[in-house]
């Protein structure tokens, strides 16, 4: 009887590749279905957004990216190389790493394992090599990612005896990812980098551009249980109130009644974006990236002491701004009162005072500007008016966020002024220079 990684390891056949999109490109294979994740999306391209991405030549990879037709189904593999690591595939609850996994992309309730059965699989992956792959197909798929292994691969063991030969392993190398889609054909879309934060981009791009979230919609989120009543929900908003927990909406579970309310209420703090992490050497599955300054390591039950693992470029204490290291990795005992958070060279972290949610419509908060490092930096303030949907309508503002080293040496702070008529919840505003010396001014 055939298996699915038997099945792969049959002579496959190559896509056929045309370019679409500045850095994507699509190949076909076989006779898709009409009915397909884009064709019912409904989204057009965003065609100006990729004029700001690097001009970039069709990944080398393509011409080894094969597929085969058997039985109605269509059997796609696409090459890995030894160190590489991919991420994605839709939801996950325990590790952003996919590679070593056999998913099952169908939507259904998560059950506790990361086997792609969650609320939201999407056949879409990022490599740490800086392309991406995304299947367009709306059936239900089966992700080898790098699980499967084939017989006619150029990486593939001699059989070993697994009583006698100490080097046999339950998990030899695999070298592809491969896919089973229930169809006599697929499209696949290739996109390019060159960096894994670029084929998130262009992935972007070519599914609408994405939607700006208001600036309440990063904030605290509280879910109610689905049997909750309207009143009950109303009384866990004033609960959270009352006890002085921070609060910014209501997520209500699916099926709660049509009675029920949404209590929208601001956010703290705006991230643009909070990019996949890039990869490094080994597998760190206990710390993260909050963008692309921020990196975040927690302390865990039991823990004193932990170990971090600095991605390469100069990185700085959070809460000192002294310089912890580059590229290597480093022991922390921070105390039960800090989550080691540390900070790239040129980094700019704009904080308000501490409040249970977003500032409300017209209201004036402080801001804290602070700068981590020696070099020049630069960023974009968001603000909206944290109570209506208008930002939708372009009532929102983007503040100029600016640190430059002038002739004497020093470090200096700008921010561009509000724009007239669009929200303004920004009063008085004090910059502190971590590294260099602590000194602050204020605007």
């Amino acid at each position: 009887m055939l298996n699915a990684a038997s099945l792969f390891a049959r002579s496959g056949n190559e896509m056929r590749w045309e370019q679409v999109e500045p850095g994507v490109w699509k190949g076909t294979f076989g006779t898709p279905e009409d009915y397909s994740l884009l064709e019912a999306s409904g989204a057009e391209p965003l065609e100006e957004g990729f004029l700001s991405l690097p001009d970039v030549e069709i990944p080398a990879l393509h011409a080894d990216i094969t597929a085969t037709v058997q039985d109605g189904k269509t059997y796609l593999s696409i090459p890995l190389e030894k160190k590489e690591q991919i991420y994605g595939l839709g939801l996950n609850f325990q590790s952003v790493f996919q590679r070593g996994k056999v998913l099952n992309l169908h939507v259904d309730h998560y059950g506790g394992r990361d086997d792609g059965r969650t609320h939201a699989p999407v056949p879409f992956y990022v490599s740490s090599r800086g392309y991406g792959i995304l299947v367009n197909s709306a059936r239900y798929l089966t992700v080898y990612a790098g699980s499967g292994i084939r017989k006619d691969s150029p990486h593939a063991e001699k059989a070993k005896d697994r009583n006698t030969d100490k080097s046999w392993t339950a998990q030899p190398y695999s070298d592809a990812v491969s896919i089973l889609i229930p169809a006599e054909g697929v499209e696949v879309y290739l996109f390019a980098g060159p960096a894994p934060l670029d084929v998130v981009r262009r992935y972007n791009l070519l599914c609408g551009g994405g939607v700006l979230p208001p600036r309440w919609g990063l904030g605290f989120t509280q879910r109610t249980p689905t049997l909750y009543t309207s009143a009950q929900v109303e009384k866990e908003v004033d609960d959270f109130e009352r006890y002085g927990y921070p609060l910014d909406f209501i997520g209500l579970e699916p099926g709660f009644g049509p009675e029920g309310i949404a209590a929208s209420r601001g956010k703290e703090q705006n991230l643009e974006e909070n990019p996949y992490l890039e990869t490094v050497a080994k597998e760190i599955r206990d710390q993260y990236m909050a963008g692309e300054y921020l990196l975040v390591a927690p302390m865990f039950v039991g823990e004193t002491s932990r170990k971090v693992v600095l991605p390469e470029g100069n990185w700085y204490d959070f809460y000192t701004g002294d310089y912890v290291g580059n590229g290597e990795t480093i022991t922390v005992s921070p105390g039960l009162e800090r989550i080691p958070v540390f900070v790239k060279d040129g980094g700019i972290i704009p904080m308000m005072e501490a409040v249970l949610h977003a500032p409300r419509s017209g209201q004036k908060v402080n801001l804290e500007i602070r700068h981590y490092g020696k070099s020049d930096g630069a960023c974009r303030l968001y603000d909206d008016d944290g109570e209506t949907y208008d930002y939708e309508k372009g009532v929102c503002s983007w503040r100029n966020i600016k640190v430059k080293r002038q002739k004497n040496r020093k470090l200096k702070g700008s921010i561009s002024k509000s724009e007239s008529g669009k929200p303004d919840s920004v009063n008085k505003v004090t910059w502190v220079f971590m590294t260099e010396g602590n000194e602050s001014s204020e605007l």
